[in-house]
């Protein structure tokens, strides 16, 4: 078991989302970095408290703190310390969802940031009660009876969109609006992994040549041209926007087996079969992988 921990360099997003492992988690995180392996790291219910508090503190608002803030295993302290930095930020938003945020802490910051509403001394809960969760609901309902009286307002009114809407919608205009937001927030994160995103929305979204997660999912649909995945190769970055890139279905070949030599990634390819380096080289990982789930044992 030993080796399994030691060899950082064979971390994988598998590994990452699927083992039970604390140490291997803590590991991975303490390398500081925000990639996929990382994100999904913090995101693992495993994921022990105390290397979720170090993530928060380092005081970064990118993917990894995201999915620190999101977790379950999020101590109550440093949700309330991350609120009582005051920031309107998708770090903040993320803490303040979490169910061990305590409520007085989660008050304070709706006050400070401006958010609805104003508690009830006697009943701290009661804010979030009767203002988060009947609210919202009343108002997606209001959305949906607007939507279907007069699609073209809908349409106009960005601030009314929702994570269901961007997940649930057929309409490219509609995603298109959400994502020229720039934000880097769940309505966003659903709009581009829509289906129906168009391919000139995804372009736009990885021009912006970011690292956070709505590039990583832009990069990912299926809908993105071949064009933009080739573009964001040349660059010859090894982040996980690249990465979620090389594995695109639409990924030409040739762009992948460049990125992968500029990168210092396995592998040169066959001059007489441009494709067999794929081919030999994901067979080879998935034997490396192999091989080090045996010696993990």
């Amino acid at each position: 078991m030993r080796i399994y921990k030691l060899s950082q360099s064979w971390y994988t997003i598998d590994i990452a989302k699927s083992t039970k492992d604390p140490q291997i988690l803590t590991d991975i995180l303490r390398r500081g970095k925000n990639d996929g392996v990382s994100y999904y790291a913090a995101e693992n219910p495993h994921c022990p408290p105390e290397i979720l508090t170090e993530v928060l503190r380092r005081g970064n608002s990118n993917s990894v703190s995201y999915s620190a803030a999101d977790n379950p295993n999020c101590p109550p302290e440093i949700l309330t310390e991350v609120l009582r930095r005051g920031n309107n930020d998708a770090v903040s938003n993320f803490a303040a969802r979490n169910p061990n945020c305590p409520p007085q802490a989660k008050i304070k910051w709706m006050r400070d940031t401006g958010k609805i509403g104003v508690p009830d001394p006697n009943n701290p809960n009661h804010i979030i009660e009767e203002i988060e969760q009947p609210k919202e609901d009343d108002d997606l309902k209001r959305l949906k009876e607007l939507i279907s009286k007069n699609n073209n307002w809908y349409k106009l009114s960005q601030s009314w969109y929702t994570e269901e809407v961007a997940k649930d919608t057929k309409d490219p205009q509609i995603l298109t609006n959400i994502l020229r937001r720039g934000n880097n927030d769940r309505v966003s994160w659903n709009a581009v992994y829509n289906l129906s995103c168009p391919p000139e929305t995804l372009t736009e979204v990885l021009r912006r040549e970011k690292n956070d997660l709505v590039s990583w999912y832009a990069a990912q649909n299926p809908n993105c041209p071949p064009e933009i995945l080739t573009e964001v190769l040349r660059k010859g970055k090894s982040d996980g926007v690249s990465y979620l890139a090389i594995h695109n279905p639409n990924c030409p070949p040739q762009a992948k087996i460049r990125w992968m030599r500029d990168t210092g990634k396995i592998g040169v390819p066959d001059p007489n079969n441009p494709n067999h380096i794929i081919d030999k080289e994901e067979v080879k990982e998935d034997e490396d992988l192999k091989k080090l789930r045996e010696l993990a044992r």
